[in-house]
């Protein structure tokens, strides 16, 4: 019997315009009724995935910026955090900044840009939808590097558009020390913390419950999926995940806008 399922946000329980169905919504609380715990796994910063908690009814913790922080999603309680060491953290900047790369970055509840660009300003626009409780706090800087005398730094999102290439910034990336390197779509790499990623958050929140790996599903799409997928005795890519996900999944589900999650949830839990 699976008492823990973790599931990815973006490409997996959302659909392309970010929503949860109302399918999914239904067979997440079904689940939960049957005593099943449900916890959100996202590279997203903390405060954005805490809405979506909300909207699921969930009083489970959150695993936000690829594992780098833990939080409550009801009193948001900080129960685990590992950010970025702050000489290397200095480093990745350095590299962005003399490549003259945008990026941004998450603090425990504040998303950091030097301007309001690509991913940043959907972020902008969905807070103008917002109640004022959920908004986002996010702040243009002029100056990275002050971040570290009021913050930590979880995760930096470093996003490539067509002039630039992946390998170039992996290998720059590689030769700075304690932090972990992976992507959640084509076109960006996220850095974090040394050995953060999902798969080490959920098995630190599990073993806390004493629930063991034969007794999880994980879901998720992208690379920074792979490690909880790996971990899970139920690994499930998405139709629509990388192919390398795929290959290292135990099932596949139907495709994120087809309701994968609650179809794969129905199977495994509710139908056995």
């Amino acid at each position: 019997m699976y008492k823990l399922v973790v599931s990815d946000m973006d490409g997996t329980l959302l659909m392309n315009h970010r929503k949860i169905s109302e399918y999914n919504k239904k067979v997440i609380k079904e689940i939960i009724k049957k005593g099943v715990i449900f916890v959100l796994a996202t590279g997203r910063l903390y405060s954005s995935a805490r809405i979506y908690a909300k909207q699921l009814e969930l009083n489970t913790p959150i695993i936000a910026c690829n594992g780098g922080i833990i939080r409550n999603s009801l009193d948001k309680k900080i129960l685990f955090d590992a950010p970025i060491e702050k000489t290397s953290c200095v480093q990745v900047f350095d590299l962005l900044k003399s490549t003259d790369t945008y990026f941004h970055f998450y603090g425990a509840d504040t998303f950091y840009t030097e301007k309001v660009r690509n991913e940043s300003f959907r972020y902008s626009k969905w807070n103008a939808t917002l109640p004022e409780e959920d908004k986002i706090d996010i702040q243009e800087i002029d100056d990275v590097y002050e971040v570290f005398e009021k913050d930590n730094v979880y995760k930096i999102l470093i996003h490539l558009d067509k002039n630039l290439r992946k390998n170039f910034y992996v290998n720059e990336l590689n030769k700075i020390s304690n932090i972990t390197i992976t992507s959640s779509w084509h076109d960006n790499l996220e850095i974090c913390g040394k050995n953060v990623n999902k798969g080490n958050a959920v098995k630190r929140f599990s073993q806390q419950l004493n629930i063991l790996p034969h007794e999880i599903i994980c879901i998720g799409d992208n690379l920074n999926d792979l490690s909880m997928i790996e971990y899970a005795g139920l690994g499930i890519a998405m139709d629509n995940a990388e192919e390398e996900v795929k290959k290292a999944a135990d099932y596949i589900a139907p495709a994120h806008d087809a309701d994968g999650v609650g179809k794969v949830l129905e199977k495994f839990i509710l139908s056995v």
